[in-house]
């Protein structure tokens, strides 16, 4: 899906009135969001639901994904039975439910979510969770199973707010645990609901269409760009950032600056094995940052707050340069050989 990033953070900043637009935390959603747990959620919700004379398809459990169960369940009681159910009802509903998804096959994680959230953490961008998810065997695998990502001091679940998803309460509480305004917030999500609260929230919301429903459904509640898989907004949140950056709307200071490009730079050496070249066109901008940036190094003018990283960086360039002679070398000698196009791993 091809994406106008200056048109969308435009339209953002003059739907909030806002005068500057500078991401320094990202909140995601739990369930289709980080875990491709969706499918199990609708089993469970359709089965519980129907034991309880209630109906509910598989397509309503996406719609009413990220609202507090509990209350998804008064919502549909009152539509159906014509009467409000009592917290009791509702709670022995859920708690049936619960049961029911437990039973189901374990839900891997969302593919790209995990490298997406590993270039923020590069990027020194917080990472919060926001779900209306309460059931603790969800939510206590989250900081193993991301560990170093997600800490349960930045996780909102059904516990933290007394109004759920599509109310903007998860997602401003999201905000205060990460110590964030609303302009220096992204807000992932993959469910309308989520789509309306983060928007709700005057967070910069991008939809990630996971399950059945069309991506039009996400754009309706707001969301500022809707991407078809995670793993373009992995490959496209680097090109995002710049464009925050570079269309001087997001007014991102020159150290986050300096990161973005930092992340850039170790993702094209990590992806492809290799440094950039300088007889290729299209990588000039990252060889020629690199360059720059180690000559920074070599004459002691990097700030303090970036020599770690750019050491980091040069390590990784020289570790794969080293691989790549090896693979070059001639078995019959006892000696390794140079490469023969050595300007591939090392030329800066």
């Amino acid at each position: 899906m091809t994406q106008n990033y200056t048109e969308a953070i435009t339209a953002y900043m003059q739907r909030h009135g806002y005068k500057q637009f500078s991401p320094r935390a990202v909140l995601f959603d739990m369930d289709g969001v980080l875990y491709d747990s969706m499918p199990n959620h609708a089993r469970a919700w359709v089965q519980s639901m129907s034991e309880a004379g209630l109906r509910m398809s598989s397509d309503d459990a996406f719609r009413y994904e990220g609202m507090r169960g509990v209350e998804t369940i008064k919502l549909i009681a009152r539509q159906q039975w014509g009467r409000t159910i009592s917290d009791a009802e509702s709670q022995a509903i859920y708690d049936e439910k619960s049961r029911l998804y437990a039973l189901q096959p374990k839900a891997g994680k969302i593919s790209g979510v995990e490298e997406l959230m590993l270039l923020l953490n590069t990027m020194d961008i917080t990472i919060g969770v926001v779900t209306g998810s309460g059931q603790h065997s969800l939510l206590d695998k989250l900081e193993d199973e991301f560990a170093g990502l997600v800490s349960r001091e930045r996780m909102v679940t059904s516990f933290d707010v007394s109004r759920g998803k599509p109310c903007p309460d998860p997602y401003l509480m999201g905000m205060h645990k990460c110590g964030v305004k609303p302009w220096q917030t992204i807000v992932v999500e993959n469910a309308p609901l989520g789509v309306r609260a983060g928007v709700a929230a005057g967070c910069f919301t991008i939809g990630v269409n996971t399950g059945p429903l069309q991506p039009e459904e996400l754009a309706r509640e707001g969301a500022s760009l809707v991407f078809d898989r995670m793993t373009d907004l992995r490959d496209q949140i680097v090109e995002l950032l710049q464009a925050i950056d570079d269309a001087h709307l997001g007014q991102l200071n020159r150290e986050t600056a300096w990161h973005v490009r930092y992340a850039e730079a170790l993702r094209f050496v990590e992806a492809n094995r290799r440094c950039p070249s300088k007889y290729a066109d299209e990588q000039h901008p990252v060889f020629n940052w690199i360059k720059y940036n180690r000559k920074r190094l070599t004459h002691g003018l990097q700030p303090a707050t970036r020599i770690e990283r750019m050491q980091q960086l040069l390590t990784t360039m020289e570790r794969y340069r080293r691989l790549n002679n090896y693979a070059y070398a001639d078995p019959s000698l006892n000696r390794r050989q140079p490469a023969s196009d050595q300007h591939l791993f090392g030329e800066i």
